[in-house]
């Protein structure tokens, strides 16, 4: 066999937007990992394992799984909500952010938020669908072609029907807020 000859340079798939990151289960998940006694601490690699202790004391000594570890910032609040980037997007939608940054772990806001008010059902958040979406690289090629408003409503397919979703909301509208120190906040490699 002799390998094919060469027809110029490859070509890359390019796919609109950015990633999804995580979703609403996973981080949920860890913010669950973070508050388990029991954590799997062999199953990590060394530098995995220095980050993760790291994460794990400051937020163990700082707040319970009931909490919203926060502190403020020069411009707002940061929460750190392990909710995934949709459902803090769509919280600071709700809650009416003048302006935001929606990350998986956190989300940073300029006014409280009243946790207590939050909707609990991923169908409260019906006035915001239409700003929720955003085209990913998680869509398929023949997502892309779609109309947009057929895109918007397969994406919101996963928000309506992910119980994960439903979990995180339930969560965080019956947590306290409880503020960090901002020096020991400074130390979680999650802050911006």
């Amino acid at each position: 066999m002799e390998p094919t000859q060469s027809r110029g340079h490859a070509v890359d798939f390019i796919y609109p937007g950015a990633g999804i990151g995580f979703d609403a289960f996973l981080a949920n998940r860890m913010w669950t990992l973070i508050h388990n006694p029991d954590i799997p601490w062999e199953c990590l690699g060394s530098n995995l394992k220095e980050t993760l202790t790291a994460v794990v004391r400051t937020f163990r000594a700082s707040c319970r799984f009931d909490q919203i570890p926060f502190y403020r910032t020069l411009t707002g609040i940061r929460y750190f909500t392990f909710g995934g980037y949709l459902v803090n997007k769509a919280i600071a939608l709700s809650t009416r952010q003048p302006d935001f940054k929606a990350d998986d772990f956190f989300l940073d806001v300029i006014t409280p938020i009243q946790w207590d008010k939050l909707g609990t059902k991923p169908q409260d958040f019906e006035p915001f669908f239409s700003l929720l979406f955003e085209a990913t690289s998680a869509q398929s090629l023949y997502q892309t072609f779609l109309p947009v408003d057929l895109q918007r409503r397969e994406f919101l397919q996963e928000w309506l029907k992910s119980e994960a979703i439903e979990q995180v909301l339930v969560r965080l509208k019956n947590a306290t807020p409880v503020r960090l120190d901002t020096p020991q906040a400074g130390l979680l490699p999650l802050s911006a």
